[in-house]
């Protein structure tokens, strides 16, 4: 028999690739709980989900049609505008309560 100290390589190469083995199954059926969850609820966070609610704003954009890019990038109003709407996602949507760890 081996000695602590000689157990040899492979042995715990074999001992590490259980645990990881064992690690997938855990997380495939974590993943399978909660597909099962999202299918019957229809909600993705469980506990944070909050259906019926939007949070948005009606943003008039008076740029013509057809739209050039050129055009539109050469304006200030449209850096307004591209400000204003990325100011908005940042307050609103830039909380810890959006962030899943």
């Amino acid at each position: 028999m081996f000695k602590p100290h000689q157990v040899p390589w492979l042995v715990l190469l074999r001992f590490l690739y259980l645990h990881l083995t064992l690690l997938r199954l855990h997380l495939m059926i974590f993943q399978l709980n909660l597909a099962a969850i999202f299918a019957v609820t229809a909600q993705t966070d469980w506990k944070k989900a909050k259906p019926c609610v939007i949070k948005g704003e009606i943003l008039e954009v008076s740029f013509p049609h057809p739209r050039d890019r050129a055009c539109m990038r050469n304006s200030k109003q449209y850096y307004d505008l591209r400000n204003y709407a990325l100011n908005f996602l940042e307050r609103n949507f830039t909380t810890d309560e959006y962030f899943f760890c």
